[in-house]
């Protein structure tokens, strides 16, 4: 007998009735929602169908999150953003659920009161804490995008966290490999602060290290007076003190670099530890808090930056949630998670027994985080580029950091932009998550057909040449001041340009089957444009979208799987076909001779 999938399984209600697709689709998020909040480490009080009325109205809660003081409301929604009346639609609900929020925070003895008298885990929560302890965060949680820009979001809601479904994949990957380690991570997106966690404080608590090897400024050759400490620390300390910039992080963070971790990776060293019982050799690289301080035998406070020669001092680092950035050894680190598996019980005992060796920098007062960003992408660079391979898209967004003015990275962030915009918005791959599979890769794009075309060094007739003239930059050159204005110049004339593309060849691009959205495609325009570039000139904003329509008005192209012959190697093949069709259409020299003038 065949037997059901999950999915036929959960198709039949107790009550034998068909559930609908939609109802299908909110359980499954429901359940996949709970597996991951669960795996982190939350107490998952089940809040569905209960109401409790606070201020002026009946609030229904999706689901309800306890870890120890913090108490985190959460919403789910499978609403669909495919349209404008949709986009509407999932406004007007966080608009409802936001009020409601907003009432509670109003009102929160009340609240508090219902929470006790509906789940006995809180009741003991309060009992340990206090009522006044208790601190209340608000998770917005959807199976897609909300399309909603991240500025409107904070300004609107200011109280509500998105999880939309890129966050989502990351927690649920660093859930599934850190387990409840990865609350810590968490706690940082909620903004959670160590004064707010536990019970009340009276002083700050900080780490002391009796021994440090402190190395001088012209024994490392590191840039602008960079220091180095050496030190041992227990893998528990850094669990609860270290991140890690990862560029594909609920932070969206343009500048960070680091990848995410392997589930395999961290198995494997897991693995190791529990079978060998013994600590790594080779030291993990973290930069160090501004905060951190300095003493000599005495106590007293030391300047490591006068230090002229190898010094033993103490060091103290404040012992706090995030404040440790791992640059190199995170899996090493992380690999001494809190699990459930067959090796936690032995990992468990050499958690604050084993130490590992620990290369901290310690940045001058004053450097700039951009600076402090590019000299610790440099070394990761440096120490992981000869060994294990490293993902194209992470080396561009390593080179985009640590040289933010090279072609290259200039190339990166016109996309990034460019994938704000249309008709690329949210289309460009910019992550290895799973529901990025489907989107278009742009390592190519970058190095192949956007590169060139946005380089300060271009000869001729460039994009930025162009740009020099029409914003009066000409002394000045392309600077970290003006590197945003440039990079903004580029994609909104690149965006006008593809938009006509779009207009003129919609139901292909529309047509997930179609190669309009081809890597090979899009590089063949590209390299068109800047084929054109010295013949048509670069229309205004104003008046773009009607000039490039006119102009690509000629063009026949199928761009069907069977018909479209171009290739990853053809790019340049296919931008000589577009403007040969360009340049026999009757009109090219009709709109191209009042652009010119």
């Amino acid at each position: 007998m065949k037997m059901r999938t999950a999915i036929e399984e959960i198709n039949q209600s107790q009550t034998g009735k068909k559930l609908s697709n939609e109802e299908v689709q909110r359980r499954a998020f429901s359940r996949r929602l709970k597996k991951i909040f669960t795996a982190i480490g939350f107490n998952y009080l089940p809040s569905e169908l209960k109401e409790v009325e606070i201020g002026d109205r009946k609030v229904e809660l999706d689901f309800i999150l306890l870890y120890e003081n913090l108490v985190v409301i959460g919403e789910e929604t499978t609403i669909s953003t495919r349209s404008n009346h949709h986009h509407e639609s999932i406004l007007n609900h966080i608009r409802t659920k936001n009020e409601s929020f907003e009432q509670i925070e109003k009102d929160k003895t009340k609240f508090i009161t219902w929470l006790k008298d509906e789940f006995p885990a809180f009741l003991e929560a309060v009992n340990h804490y206090g009522a006044q302890r208790m601190h209340f965060y608000y998770l917005y949680c959807t199976r897609e995008r909300t399309g909603i820009d991240d500025n409107r979001k904070h300004e609107s809601f200011p109280l509500i966290k998105f999880v939309e479904p890129e966050t989502l994949n990351y927690f649920q990957r660093m859930s599934d490999c850190l387990q409840n380690t990865e609350m810590y991570d968490f706690l940082n997106f909620l903004g959670v602060t160590d004064s707010e966690l536990g019970k009340v404080q009276n002083t700050t608590t900080s780490h002391k290290i009796e021994n440090s090897i402190i190395t001088p400024d012209d024994g490392t050759g590191l840039p602008d007076g960079v220091r180095v400490v050496s030190f041992m620390m227990s893998a528990e300390d850094l669990l609860k003190t270290a991140y890690v910039l990862r560029k594909d992080d609920w932070n969206n963070a343009s500048w960070y670099y680091q990848r995410l971790i392997k589930p395999t990776r961290i198995k494997s060293i897991r693995k190791y530890i529990s079978s060998t019982k013994s600590t790594f050799i080779n030291n993990i690289i973290v930069a160090l808090p501004q905060t951190v301080r300095f003493t000599d035998e005495n106590n007293d406070p030391v300047d490591i930056f006068s230090c002229d020669k190898f010094t033993d001092l103490s060091v103290e680092i404040p012992f706090s949630m995030n404040s440790i950035c791992v640059i190199d050894g995170q899996h090493r680190i992380f690999a001494h998670y809190h699990g459930k598996d067959k090796y936690e019980k032995t990992i468990a005992e050499l958690r604050t027994s084993r130490h590992l060796l620990v290369t901290g920098l310690v940045f001058p007062e004053g450097m700039s985080e951009k600076k402090q960003l590019q000299i610790q992408s440099k070394i990761f660079l440096d120490i992981n580029q000869n060994t294990e391979k490293v993902p194209k898209d992470v080396i561009l967004q390593i080179k985009r950091t640590a040289d933010p003015l090279s072609d290259t990275s200039i190339a990166t962030q016109v996309l990034e932009e460019m994938n704000k915009k249309s008709p690329f918005k949210d289309l460009f791959q910019f992550s290895g998550l799973r529901d990025e599979k489907k989107r278009i890769r742009t390592s190519s794009i970058i190095s192949y057909g956007l590169r060139k075309l946005v380089s300060k060094d271009a000869e001729g007739t460039s994009l930025y040449s162009l740009w020099r003239e029409r914003d009066d930059e000409d002394k000045k050159g392309l600077n970290m001041d003006n590197l945003d204005c440039y990079v903004s110049f580029c994609a909104k004339h690149l965006s006008l340009y593809f938009r006509s593309v779009f207009a003129k060849f919609k139901t292909q691009w529309n047509d997930e089957k179609s190669q309009i959205r081809s890597v090979a495609s899009i590089n063949g325009f590209l390299i068109a444009f800047d084929m054109l570039l010295s013949e048509v000139g670069l229309p205004t904003l104003q008046s773009g979208f009607q000039f490039y329509t006119k102009l690509f008005s000629c063009l026949q192209i199928d761009f069907s799987v069977r018909n479209f012959p171009y290739r990853s190697s053809q790019y340049h093949r296919f931008a000589k076909e577009i403007v040969r069709q360009v340049h026999e259409s009757s009109v090219f020299s009709e709109i191209v001779k009042p652009i010119k003038q």
